[in-house]
């Protein structure tokens, strides 16, 4: 592997832990956003009026950052039925193709953006205790999660097809935390074994 992969690979792999603090950060703060709603509306009887409309928008950052970071660990964009294909050539040029959609999609994606982004920057949110423009809310977290997404389909791609000659598919940029093993593969291979006896 080169150098440019390399720097790559280390620069996904930072903004993956970006992605995955910012996650972090996030469902800290929907905890705190609903607990203290909870609180304020069942034990003092004055609900907060902004929650909501602050929950709905940690929400959309989290899905986001959280489907960026679980693509830099290929659990995002997957079909779990690659793992009965016994060609690993194959199984290569599955996953070629499966990132090759992802850059397309985002591409696409990323085309039509800018009009939503303009129309929502000129109105500002309406419960919250001060007025931010709408689109920090929506295209802008939309748009840097599929920015990285396709960041990391591409150097997948790139990665994926220096190695199409061994037919070795790419390992993921980020390792799986918790548990390495996947038990939804294990479970198709042990049917396939078991179908081929």
């Amino acid at each position: 592997m080169s150098a440019g992969y390399h720097r790559a690979r280390r620069a996904l792999a930072v903004i993956g832990c970006i992605e995955l603090a910012l996650a972090i950060l996030i469902l800290l703060g929907l905890l705190a956003t609903i607990g203290s709603q909870v609180f304020s509306r069942y034990v003092l009887g004055v609900p907060l009026i902004w929650v909501e409309e602050l929950a709905s928008y940690l929400l959309i950052w989290l899905g986001f950052s959280a489907a960026a970071f679980a693509h830099k660990q290929q659990r995002h964009v997957r079909i779990a039925v690659l793992a009965g294909i016994r060609s690993d050539r194959l199984r290569l040029w599955l996953i070629l193709f499966a990132e090759a959609v992802v850059i397309a999609f985002a591409l696409i994606i990323l085309w039509h953006v800018p009009g939503p982004m303009a129309i929502e920057a000129r109105s500002t949110s309406i419960g919250l205790p001060i007025d931010i423009a709408r689109h920090w809310f929506f295209s802008v977290p939309l748009t840097i999660g599929i920015v990285s997404m396709m960041a990391t389909s591409l150097y997948y791609l790139v990665l994926g097809i220096g190695r199409l000659p061994a037919g070795e598919p790419p390992e993921p940029v980020l390792g799986m935390f918790g548990d390495h093993e996947d038990p939804e593969t294990e479970e198709i291979e042990r049917a396939l074994k078991v179908r081929a006896e």
